[in-house]
């Protein structure tokens, strides 16, 4: 997992990370992290110091972790949704872009964060419908 993916996660979760001296801290519900994303951020330690030095580049690269992950979701539900695409509505996804938008122009890597894991957190709900709906095998 790439530092702006572990950086992502830990958003989704409602986790703020800090930096102090050569300490990574994470702050709110850390107990509700599955292991592996606590071993993945103890690990790119180092990385994620490089990311939060450089908020607005970290925002971009957190932003597009959530793309890519979205998009190959996004990919093989539409492959078999047949007559229906998987889409959020269109006002609620322009919302959600406009968050994304005006947290990376502002610089603030937390507001970057936030409005990405929720752009991430509706695109991937609606998908995971998707899902359930295609192994049911409805049309």
């Amino acid at each position: 997992m790439s530092p702006a993916g572990i950086l992502l996660r830990l958003a989704a979760a409602g986790v703020a990370v800090r930096r102090d001296g050569r300490d990574l801290v994470l702050g709110g519900p850390v107990s509700s992290l599955p292991a592996a994303v606590l071993a993945e951020a103890r690990r790119h330690r180092l990385a994620i110091f490089r990311a939060l030095a450089d908020p607005g580049r970290a925002g971009r690269e957190v932003w597009a972790e959530a793309l890519a992950e979205v998009a190959g979701r996004w990919n093989v539900a539409w492959a078999g949704a047949g007559p229906s695409d998987p889409w959020l509505p269109v006002d609620e996804d322009l919302d959600l872009h406009a968050r994304v938008r005006e947290a990376l122009r502002s610089g603030d890597l937390r507001a970057a964060l936030e409005a990405a894991a929720a752009w991430r957190r509706e695109w991937l709900e609606l998908l995971d419908v998707e899902a359930a709906r295609l192994e049911k095998g409805a049309p």
